[in-house]
């Protein structure tokens, strides 16, 4: 009795599930149609526009393939196009009943997206409709993705290709956009006017809290003179490498409350930076300082530990008046900043770094930022440099060439806000000797040595004896106001400049007296004989 009871109950389960699985293999298909059919009219009232080629069911295998699928922002313009889409795993449940999409995952040949900027008054004051769609696809995966941006009003066109990984990405109307918890890419290139910029691999995972970049490279698509004709205005052109990006200790969030907080990020670069002042210094009327920098970011940013290590860095310039460029260069560049944040309430950020200037003048420099009303300090030292390395930048500059010569000592100090900096200079040096240089009128390009003004500088650069060698410590003062359309280094660059003018025109009033004096004795030597 019990053996049929527990048949019967077997027998009519499985009619049941018969009657289950073929009802839903004769409705299923048609419904979920509808459902992706009401949804894309739904969407299109909205603004978003959803075409697709085809679609292929297999609910058996729990598979869904989508020809090419065609997706367009009307308002915003931004339109993608999506060939061999494959989910290899798709939840029903969630989609049936709360209408929410679940992709285990989602592989997709080829992606192409296009995006055009308007910039115009509409679409600045455009708000944006929230939607109530949801979906999350636990892997998806893009083997080639090409991203193409253009801006109407600039006529420029920006260009990414390469293929991305995505784990945990979700996108959810009520809340936040989008979201991931970490991302892959390989090969991505991006083109835009001026640069190619490469990365061979980058990784972010939220779990791991960590992030790396293997290497990123950064290479100019026109000369340096092209470059500057083509930006008509004095602009920095870059040429370089980053490798070896690592954060770790990471945290992120994207979206309306995005933020990005890690415990140590490190790099090492090699960048070269070209910079043409022919040409007009473009329209802007404030270049912001580190600390006002930080506070217009769109994101809230906190990093402990800043690491750069075993870097370099050179900066070539043409003068406005000079005739051909000059170089100073960084080697063994390290660097640590310290408590980097946009929130004023912590300690403010603190620098310190060393580097071989022009490959042999050991360079010490250590910066408390100010996120309060207090001004910044800057302090620094520079040793054991030989001057004549200085030649590359002064003979095109300002037409002096360092003969002999070695800064045995340059100490900085002064204090510094956005308007203006205050401190002192203290510059020691000996066997310095200068020569001056004028164009051959002949030859314009070349530079021949001035006479008059080479024995006019180093009279005032000798000591007492007649020896080119100075005191120690000629001290100069910093006062300098700050050209507020201008960067850092150049603030910087120029404070330590007015030290060094100061240092030499104290040194010249000093020569200056002590000929005053031996003129003086000549006299009274002269008086002495004829009496």
């Amino acid at each position: 009795m019990k053996k049929r009871k527990t048949v019967f109950i077997v027998l009519a389960i499985a009619i049941v599930m018969s009657i289950l699985v073929y009802s839903a293999n004769q409705y299923l298909p048609g419904f979920l149609h509808r459902l992706v059919k009401e949804k894309v009219a739904s969407l299109q009232k909205d603004g978003i526009l959803l075409e697709y080629d085809s679609i292929k069911l297999e609910l058996w295998r729990n598979r869904v393939a989508i020809d090419t699928l065609s997706f367009s922002l009307i308002d915003k313009r931004i339109s993608a196009k999506v060939y061999g889409c494959h989910i290899n795993t798709i939840r029903l449940l969630p989609l049936l009943f709360r209408k929410r999409i679940h992709l285990e995952d989602l592989t997709i040949d080829s992606a192409a997206v296009s995006i055009i900027k308007l910039h115009s008054k509409d679409s600045a004051h455009r708000t944006q409709k929230q939607h109530d769609a949801f979906a999350m696809v636990n892997v998806c995966t893009i083997n080639h993705l090409y991203v193409r941006s253009e801006n109407v009003l600039s006529h420029d066109t920006v260009t990414m290709q390469g293929s991305i990984s995505l784990t945990g990405f979700t996108i959810n109307g009520e809340k936040d956009p989008w979201d991931f918890s970490a991302m892959r890419a390989d090969s991505l290139v991006v083109h835009s006017p001026f640069y190619v910029v490469s990365v061979d691999y980058f990784d972010i995972d939220r779990e791991r809290k960590y992030m790396h970049l293997d290497t990123l490279r950064i290479k100019p698509r026109f000369s340096k003179s092209e470059h500057a004709r083509r930006k008509r205005v004095e602009d920095d052109r870059f040429h370089g490498i980053i490798t070896g990006v690592t954060a770790e200790g990471l945290r992120f969030n994207v979206g309306d409350s995005a933020f990005v907080n890690t415990s140590l990020l490190k790099c090492s670069f090699a960048l070269d930076v070209f910079r043409n002042k022919h040409y007009p210094f473009p329209k802007r009327t404030y270049m912001p300082l580190p600390m006002d920098a930080l506070q217009k970011l769109p994101f809230a940013l906190a990093v402990d530990t800043l690491r750069i290590y075993d870097s370099a860095v050179s900066y070539e310039e043409i003068g406005e008046e000079a005739d051909s460029s000059g170089t100073i260069y960084f080697k063994k560049l390290k660097a640590g900043i310290f408590h980097i944040s946009t929130d004023t309430s912590l300690p403010a950020p603190y620098m310190e770094a060393s580097a071989l200037f022009m490959g042999s003048g050991k360079l010490l420099v250590t910066c408390q930022f100010s996120n309060t009303s207090k001004p910044a300090v800057l302090k620094g030292s520079l040793s054991d440099m030989p001057l004549q390395k200085m030649n590359d930048m002064l003979k095109p500059q300002v037409k002096i060439q360092v003969e002999s010569g070695v800064m045995t000592r340059l100490n900085f100090s002064f204090r510094f806000n956005d308007h203006r900096s205050d401190g002192t200079v203290d510059i020691s040096y000996r066997d310095l000797k200068l020569t001056s240089l004028k164009s051959d009128k002949d030859q314009k390009d070349k530079a021949v040595k001035n006479n008059l003004l080479t024995l006019a500088i180093n009279t005032f650069v000798k000591n007492d004896a007649g020896r080119y060698v100075t005191g120690d410590k000629q001290t100069g003062i910093i006062l300098f106001y700050r050209d507020r359309k201008k960067a850092i280094f150049n603030y910087w660059w120029k404070s330590i400049l007015s030290g060094l003018k100061s240092s030499f025109s104290l040194r010249v009033k000093a020569n200056k007296d002590n000929v005053k004096k031996l003129a003086q004795k000549d006299v009274e030597k002269r008086k002495h004989k004829k009496e």
